[in-house]
C-alpha cells in the first residue's frame, strides 16, 4: 500500500469528510430502508464499509498520492490558505489540456486530483478515529439525547431488571466470554487471561441505537423500550468503569498485593467509587444547570446552548476533575434534564428543545456508524479474519449463552417482586443486545496503549470489529421480523381508542369547512359533496371500529373504565403542560400535578379505578411545616420563618388553582369523546364524575384559604393573574410583530419591559412575597 499524502489541509478535510457523510446519510435516511428491513445505522455503516473498501482498491491503482513537489511546498509554506489552494487546483485544470494521454495513468488532471483527495481524506478520517474523539465527541451527545428522552420515572421503576442486566450480567457476559477466547487457543495468539478478559468487557457493551429506532417505527410497547436502551446507557458506564480496572491489571499497573481476593476487593470499591462519584456529579450539574436555565426568560439558543454545556461538562467534569464515570455523569444528567429540566420549559421549547437533540443524535450517529464501517474496512483485511475464527465463534457463542442466562434466567426472577416482564420482551431483549460504538472505541483504546504487544492488539480489534458486524448485520437484519412474529407491532386498545377517535374529530372538522365553503359558493355543489360523502364513509367506518372496540374492552372487567381513565389521564397532562405554558399553572403545581398523573397512570393500568381524592405529593410541603415548627418554636430567624409559611400558603393556593385548571380542562375535553361517541356514555360518565369531584375539591380548597387568609391568598391571586396577563401581553405583541404592525424597535422596547417584569414576578413567586 503506497503512502497517502494529503494535498489538502485537515480543516477542508474535515468539512468534506463531515459534508459527504451527513449528506450521504440523508439520502439513506429518505430511502425506503423499511421495504429491504434495513436499519438506518446499519445503512449508514455498510456506507462507511464500502467506502472503505473503494479507498482500498483505489490505493492498489495508485491513487491517493501526490507529487513530492506539492508536498514540499505545503510542508514549507504552510500558511498558504484553503482558497489560494483551491485556486491553485483550478489554474491546474485549466492549463493543462485534459486528455487522457497527458497523464501517466490516462486519467485527466483534474479528476486525478479529486479521486486523490477522496482517497487521502478518508484514509485520514479512517486513520484518524481514535478513542478519545468517540469518548469526548461522539459519546456525551448520544448518550444525553438517550437518557433526555425517556422517562425518568420508568428508569426509576424498573431500574432493577436494568441494574441486573447492567452489572451482573455485564460481568457474566464478561467472564464467560473471555472463557470461551481461552478455551477456544486463545493462548496461540499470546492471549493471556487478562486479555480475554479485557476483550469480554469491551465486547459485553451494548448500543442498541439501531433497534431503539426500530421500536419507534413499529409502535412496540414504550417498557420495552426504557428496558433496552435503559440497559444500554447503564452498561455503557459500567463497561468502561470495567475496561479501566482490567486494562490496569493487563499493563501490570494494578496493586495486586494480598493476592486475587484482595485484587477483587480493591476493583469492587474502586467500581462503586467511579460509578457513585459519576452519578452525583451528573446530577449535582444538572440541578445547577437547570437552575440557571429555569431563571433565564425567553431566550432559547442560549438555554439549549446550555443543555449542549451541560452533557458534555458532566463527561468532562467527571473523567478529568473527579476521574469518575464520565457516561454514568451523562446518563444521570440526561434522565434529571428530562424530568426535572422539561417543566422548566414552555410546551414550544420542549418541542424545539427535543427536536435540536433528535438532529444533533442524527448527526452524531450518521458519523459514527459511518466512521465504524470505514475503519472496519481500512484497518482490517479480509486475511486477519480467517485464523481468528475458532475464537470468533466461541466468542458470539459465549455472548449469547450469557446473554440468555442474564435474560431468562434473571427476569423470570425479578417478577417475583416487581411488574413481570413479559416473555415476548425478554425474547426482544435477548436478541436485541447489538454491539457498536463503545465496543469499537474500547478496542481502538487498547490498540493505542503502550505496553500491549501488536499481535495482541490485532487480534482484539479484529474479534471485536467482527462481533459489531455480525450483530449489527445478523441480530440486527432480523430484529423487525422477530418483534412482528411477537405481534409487539400492534397497538394497545388504548392506541386504537385514540386514533379512531381522532378519526372522529378529523371528520367533524372536515364538515365544518365544507359547510363554509358550500356557503361562499367558490366551489360547485358537486365538488363539494364528493368530499363529503368521503368524510361521511370515513367516519361511518370509525364508528363500526369504535363499536368492536367497546365490545373487546367489556370482555374484560374494568377495561372500559380503564381505557377512558387512560385517555382522560393523557389529556390532563397535555392540558398541564399547555396551561403552565401560557402561565396559567405555575412551576412546582405542574411538576406536582404530572407525577400525581403518572402515579394514577399506574393505578389504572393495574385495573384500579380513579380515586375518590386526587393523590398529591406533599412532602416539599411537609418539610417546609417542619423547618416552620422548628424555627417558630425556637423564635430563631423570623424573617425566614415568615418567607417559608408565605411560600407554603402559595404552593397551596397554586396547586388547587392547577388542579381546578386541569380537571375543568378534562372535563371538556371528555364532554368532546362523548360528543364523538368513542367511549360509552356511562363509563364516561364515571370518569367525569371523578374528575368533577376533583375540580370541585380544589375550588373549595382555595376558598376555604381565602376565609383563613384573605390577604395572603389575595396576593397570590395577584400573582397568578399577572402572570396570565404577561402571557397575554407577550402573544398579543409577537402577533403584532409578525404581520407587520410593530416596528422592531417598538418590539423591543415593549419586549424588554415584559422582561422586566417577569423577573420582578419571579422573584416574588421565588419568596412568596
Amino acid at each position: 500500500m503506497k503512502a497517502a499524502v494529503a494535498s489538502i489541509g485537515p480543516e477542508l478535510g474535515t468539512v468534506y469528510v463531515v459534508v459527504l457523510v451527513l449528506l450521504s446519510a440523508c439520502f439513506v435516511a429518505l430511502a425506503p430502508l423499511r421495504r429491504i428491513r434495513l436499519p438506518f445505522t446499519v445503512a449508514v455503516m455498510l456506507l462507511g464499509f464500502f467506502v472503505g473498501a473503494a479507498v482500498e482498491k483505489l490505493e492498489e491503482n495508485g491513487f491517493g498520492t501526490s507529487s513530492e513537489q506539492s508536498l514540499a511546498h505545503f510542508e514549507t509554506d504552510p500558511s498558504r490558505t484553503i482558497g489560494s489552494q483551491v485556486e491553485e487546483g483550478l489554474q491546474e485544470a485549466g492549463t493543462v489540456d485534459s486528455t487522457p494521454g497527458d497523464h501517466e495513468d490516462g486519467h485527466p488532471p483534474l479528476f486525478r486530483r479529486l479521486v486523490d483527495e477522496f482517497v487521502v481524506t478518508f484514509r485520514a478520517a479512517g486513520e484518524g478515529l481514535s478513542p478519545a474523539l468517540i469518548f469526548f465527541v461522539f459519546l456525551p451527545v448520544l448518550v444525553f439525547e438517550s437518557a433526555y428522552n425517556m422517562e425518568a420515572r420508568q428508569v426509576v421503576k424498573n431500574l432493577l431488571p436494568i441494574t441486573v442486566l447492567a452489572l451482573p450480567g455485564l460481568l457474566l457476559s464478561t467472564l464467560m466470554c473471555g472463557a470461551a477466547v481461552m478455551l477456544s487457543g486463545g493462548q496461540g495468539f499470546g492471549i493471556t487471561w487478562e486479555v480475554a478478559l479485557l476483550f469480554g468487557v469491551i465486547v459485553s457493551a451494548t448500543d442498541p441505537v439501531a433497534v431503539v429506532g426500530l421500536f419507534k417505527e413499529l409502535g412496540a410497547p414504550a417498557r420495552l423500550g426504557i428496558l433496552v436502551e435503559g440497559e444500554s446507557l447503564f452498561n455503557d458506564g459500567t463497561a468502561i468503569v470495567l475496561f479501566n480496572i482490567l486494562l490496569a491489571f493487563v499493563l501490570g499497573t494494578a496493586a495486586s498485593d494480598g493476592g486475587a481476593l484482595s485484587a477483587f476487593v480493591a476493583g469492587l470499591v474502586e467500581f462503586l467509587k467511579v460509578a457513585g462519584g459519576g452519578a452525583v456529579v451528573g446530577l449535582l450539574l444538572a440541578w445547577g444547570g437547570w437552575r440557571v436555565i429555569g431563571d433565564i426568560i425567553e431566550n432559547l439558543p442560549v438555554k439549549i446552548s446550555l443543555t449542549v454545556i451541560m452533557a458534555y461538562a458532566s463527561f468532562v467534569i467527571a473523567e478529568h476533575v473527579f476521574h469518575v464515570s464520565g457516561v454514568i455523569a451523562v446518563v444521570l444528567a440526561g434522565l434529571a434534564s428530562g424530568s426535572y429540566g422539561q417543566i422548566k420549559l414552555s410546551q414550544s421549547m420542549c418541542e424545539f428543545m427535543k427536536e435540536f437533540w433528535e438532529f444533533l443524535a442524527f448527526v452524531m450517529n450518521s458519523l459514527i456508524f459511518f466512521l465504524v464501517g470505514l475503519v472496519i474496512a481500512l484497518r482490517l483485511d479480509v486475511g486477519d479474519f480467517s485464523p481468528v475464527l475458532p475464537l470468533l465463534g466461541t466468542a458470539i457463542a459465549g455472548l449469547t449463552l450469557a446473554r440468555a442466562i442474564s435474560v431468562f434466567g434473571a427476569m423470570p426472577l425479578l417478577g417475583r417482586m416487581m411488574e413481570a416482564v413479559d416473555s415476548r420482551y425478554q425474547v426482544v431483549m435477548f436478541w436485541g443486545g447489538l454491539r457498536g460504538a463503545v465496543g469499537l472505541a474500547l478496542a481502538l483504546t487498547v490498540v493505542t496503549t503502550p505496553g500491549i504487544s501488536e499481535e495482541i492488539q490485532q487480534v482484539v480489534l479484529t474479534l471485536t470489529a467482527s462481533v459489531v458486524l455480525f450483530t449489527l448485520l445478523v441480530q440486527a437484519l432480523t430484529m423487525e421480523p422477530l418483534i412482528v412474529k411477537l405481534g409487539l407491532d400492534r397497538p394497545s386498545v388504548v392506541d386504537r381508542f385514540a386514533v379512531q377517535h381522532a378519526e372522529l374529530v378529523v371528520c367533524d372538522a372536515v364538515s365544518e369547512v365544507l359547510a363554509r365553503m358550500e356557503g361562499e359558493d367558490l366551489f360547485s355543489p358537486e365538488t363539494i359533496e364528493d368530499f363529503r360523502d368521503l368524510y361521511r364513509q370515513r367516519e361511518e367506518a370509525a364508528c363500526r371500529r369504535l363499536a368492536a372496540l367497546g365490545e373487546e374492552a367489556s370482555r374484560s372487567k374494568g377495561h372500559k373504565e380503564a381505557v377512558a381513565g387512560l385517555l382522560a389521564l393523557a389529556v390532563e397532562k397535555r392540558v398541564v403542560l399547555a396551561r403552565h405554558s401560557d402561565g396559567s399553572i405555575s412551576e412546582e403545581a405542574a411538576r406536582t400535578l404530572l407525577s400525581s398523573s403518572d402515579r394514577l397512570l399506574d393505578l389504572v393500568k393495574s385495573g384500579e379505578p380513579l380515586p375518590e381524592r386526587r393523590p398529591l405529593d406533599d412532602s416539599a410541603e411537609h418539610m417546609r411545616a417542619g423547618l416552620l415548627s422548628f424555627l417558630e418554636v425556637r423564635s430563631i430567624m423570623p424573617r425566614l420563618a415568615r418567607m417559608i409559611k408565605s411560600r407554603q400558603l402559595a404552593d397551596k393556593v397554586e396547586l388547587g388553582h392547577g388542579l381546578y385548571i386541569a380537571a375543568l380542562g378534562v372535563d371538556r375535553n371528555l364532554q368532546g369523546m362523548e360528543d364523538a361517541r368513542t367511549i360509552d356514555l356511562r363509563t364516561l360518565g364515571r370518569i367525569q364524575a371523578r374528575f368533577l369531584s376533583w375540580e370541585i375539591n380544589a375550588s373549595q380548597r382555595i376558598e376555604a384559604l381565602a376565609k383563613a387568609f384573605p390577604e395572603a391568598v389575595g396576593a397570590v391571586q395577584k400573582i397568578l393573574v399577572e402572570r396570565e396577563v404577561i402571557q397575554a401581553e407577550a402573544g398579543a405583541l409577537k402577533h403584532l410583530r409578525e404581520v407587520g404592525l410593530l416596528t422592531e424597535k417598538a418590539w423591543a422596547v415593549a419586549h424588554e419591559e415584559r422582561i422586566r417584569r417577569e423577573r420582578i414576578l419571579q422573584r416574588k413567586l421565588r419568596t412568596g412575597a
